[in-house]
């Protein structure tokens, strides 16, 4: 029996579009809050896909609220990938504009993925203004069953900028 255990560790980076923006501060404009580091444990069902699915706030200040959302992986070209020595399992990034979801819009590496509602009232994510995104990472049960044991780790860099 083959024993997989993997994690991400999450990079979050921010950019600002000051031009369009009548805040001068960067960080009252785009924030991302209660993101943690995924774990898929160890992985022994071999037959279904490993989903990890969190609800994560995101706060933009724009005149319209929307956003763009670009995922970036550790891989040579940015590709999503957990890797363990030389073996890399590759693995899939989903958006979707709602919470409690296992599934939404694909994410690219290095692609902009426009985005429509965020928290734009409250910079921060408390009882007033929850969680408002989820965030979905996908192991594939045929990419499972072709890797090979060990500890994999990987990275994931999120940019969050207004449009």
């Amino acid at each position: 029996m083959v024993w997989l255990k993997s994690f991400l560790i999450w990079r979050v980076a921010f950019t600002m579009l000051m031009a369009a923006l009548p805040c001068s501060s960067f960080a009252q404009n785009v924030q991302i809050s209660s993101l943690s580091d995924p774990s898929f444990g160890t992985i022994s069902n071999f037959s279904v896909d490993q989903i990890h699915s969190q609800n994560v706030c995101i706060f933009v200040r724009s005149r319209t609220g929307a956003y763009t959302i670009t995922a970036t992986g550790g891989g040579s070209a940015g590709e999503f990938v957990l890797a363990s020595g030389g073996n890399n399992i590759p693995f899939e990034v989903q958006w979707t504009d709602s919470i409690n979801q296992r599934s939404g819009q694909q994410l690219f590496p290095g692609v902009a993925f426009a985005g429509t509602t965020p928290n734009y009232e409250v910079p921060t994510c408390d009882a007033s203004s929850p969680e408002s995104v989820s965030l979905i990472t996908v192991i594939r049960q045929n990419v499972i069953r072709a890797a090979r044991a060990g500890n994999y780790s990987g990275t994931l860099m999120l940019l969050l900028a207004p449009r």
